[in-house]
């Protein structure tokens, strides 16, 4: 299954719920955590850059009910946290932020960014969601 296929984008509805939000610009991480999210049945806008997901923010209205940020360009870091300002404002309520690198280190080997994927990552992420994200029956 390609990633494409399993990213809700555009959410058409609100009822596309529990949502997501994920700025990752390692690309393995973040097609293995997009996956793992739809799979467990989350609804997940997931981009590479915080200007994507601001202008689909701005586009429709939709707070995500958690945060997850992975890795940043270092021009990007101060936009993410305005952006994050900006949803919690206009929600009027606190919106968690969970670092994937936490959950799915990222390791440089001779310049090289790799990821590996594996079982505590996987659950653990999916255990923090759980504690933090409301879901209707």
């Amino acid at each position: 299954m390609e990633t494409n296929d399993i990213i809700t984008s555009p959410l058409p509805l609100p009822l596309r719920e529990p949502l997501l939000l994920l700025i990752d610009a390692h690309e393995g991480r973040h097609r293995w955590v997009v996956s793992l999210l739809a799979f467990a049945n989350y609804h997940v806008y997931a981009t590479g850059r915080p200007l994507e997901a601001y202008v689909w923010y701005l586009e429709h209205q939709m707070a995500p009910q958690v945060l997850l940020l992975g890795q940043l360009h270092a021009q990007e870091r101060f936009f993410a946290q305005r952006f994050w300002q900006l949803m919690v404002t206009r929600q009027g309520k606190n919106i968690p932020v969970v670092s994937l690198e936490t959950y799915f280190p990222v390791a440089g080997a001779r310049g090289t960014p790799s990821f590996s994927p594996g079982a505590r990552g996987d659950f653990g992420l999916l255990e923090t969601l759980w504690r933090l994200v409301t879901r209707r029956l």
